[in-house]
């Protein structure tokens, strides 16, 4: 089997740390990866959850919806996510 890409990243549990997040994507893009994936919890914590999901969508990351993102926000309102 090949598969699509060859150099990844999979990140999760951000739960609204989107200074992190903002430093873990920059961290990341200087590696030069073939992609960057988010496994899930954007929301439910002390950041921007709203930043969060706009730098995941600024930066090309795909992203599934978590349990807490489920909780949190109906689907309808980040409409690029999948549900898990």
């Amino acid at each position: 089997m090949k598969l699509k890409h060859s150099s990844i990243a999979v990140i999760g549990d951000v739960h609204g740390e989107d200074e992190r997040l903002l430093t873990l994507i920059q961290g990341l893009q200087a590696k030069q990866l073939d992609a960057i994936f988010c496994v899930a919890d954007i929301t439910d914590g002390a950041g921007s959850v709203d930043r969060c999901c706009e730098l995941l969508h600024e930066h090309s990351i795909e992203t599934v919806l978590g349990n807490h993102d489920q909780w949190s926000h109906p689907s309808s309102r980040y409409p690029s996510f999948q549900s898990s």
